[in-house]
């Protein structure tokens, strides 16, 4: 392992620049920068060490990080994820509710990364569940709440009604900034007072005719779904983005604009697509949201049709996954 006093930011792909723009324009000293993604990224531990900040992102870690398992039965090198060879002095994960579930390979990418100082940044530390703090715990060593049964009573208790223990610990590991902060005397954000504008969506006749076939569609298409359920009460829940993927030609439609026939169809291809077993915690390597009109490439990647369709259309069409 290669000591270094080298900071390492993980980051969505559509962050990169932006780390990197902002440490070039808020920092005075000059630094060494180096982009750990693409095909060109620096492989050599020596060389990534002598850089002050190195950005990467999620899906390249578990890249190099799952394909060095296909290397266990013989010595796994440094340049198969040089990343992990480096005792980097501070790590930050920025989004890092994508590491909420300590089981997927991105998590598991990030927990094997030596570092001094652990840094997690998120607006969104708990998405839909408490549980979605215990994969940034354990990224964080935060003993003893990184053992699941651990954490498991802290969340019963925290369920009961027993909040004091949680909000002991949060106050001394979270640092909470709010649009009332200020640095100096001056806020550290102005924004605009918020206005909420209604904007009701009138169909012609023609339009109501055509979206009450396409809603009637769409509901053939669900109930055809629940009847085929396992356990039809958990269908929503253990399902929830092919039951989204369903809704989004009704939105399509309501959106206006140029839309094709296949953009407002609920085919019997689109519900096969649908129906691929896409793991539950898998996000979108882009956005790193749940996937919306999701699709999975020939690497086994998922990702929001629209976001894909930007990368392929940003890098001139190349067909390398993000």
């Amino acid at each position: 392992i290669v000591p270094t006093k080298a900071t390492l930011v993980v980051c969505a792909v559509s962050l990169v620049g932006q780390w990197i723009a902002e440490a070039k324009s808020k920092l005075t000293a000059p630094l060494k920068i180096h982009m750990y993604h693409g095909t060109n990224r620096i492989r050599d531990v020596k060389k990534l060490a002598e850089f002050d900040l190195v950005v990467t992102t999620y899906s390249t870690l578990a890249s190099d990080w799952g394909k060095s398992l296909g290397h266990r039965c013989l010595n796994v090198t440094p340049s198969h994820k040089p990343l992990h060879f480096i005792r980097w002095h501070r790590v930050v994960l920025d989004e890092s509710h994508t590491v909420k579930s300590e089981g997927v390979a991105q998590s598991k990418a990030c927990n094997e990364l030596h570092a001094r100082l652990r840094w997690c940044c998120t607006g969104t530390p708990m998405c839909n569940d408490m549980m979605d703090l215990y994969g940034q715990l354990v990224f964080l060593r935060m003993q003893p709440y990184d053992s699941k049964p651990t954490f498991s009573r802290l969340k019963q208790g925290f369920q009961s009604g027993h909040t004091s223990q949680l909000v002991f610990i949060l106050r001394r590991i979270m640092i909470r900034h709010s649009k009332e902060a200020t640095i100096g005397g001056k806020k550290l954000l102005e924004l605009p007072p918020k206005q909420d504008a209604p904007r009701p969506l009138e169909f012609t006749a023609e339009e109501r005719v055509e979206y009450n076939k396409l809603h009637a569609q769409v509901a053939e298409e669900y109930a055809s779904k629940r009847g085929r359920a396992v356990n039809a009460a958990h269908l929503v829940n253990k399902q929830l983005f092919q039951i989204m993927s369903y809704l989004l030609p009704l939105r399509k439609f309501c959106s206006g604009g140029a839309l094709t026939k296949s953009d407002v169809e609920v085919s019997h291809k689109a519900r096969k697509e649908s129906d691929q077993a896409m793991p539950q915690d898998e996000v979108c390597s882009v956005c790193l949201e749940t996937p919306e009109d999701p699709v999975i490439t020939a690497c086994n990647h998922w990702f929001c049709r629209a976001c894909i369709g930007e990368v392929i259309v940003a890098g001139g069409g190349g067909t390398q996954a993000p």
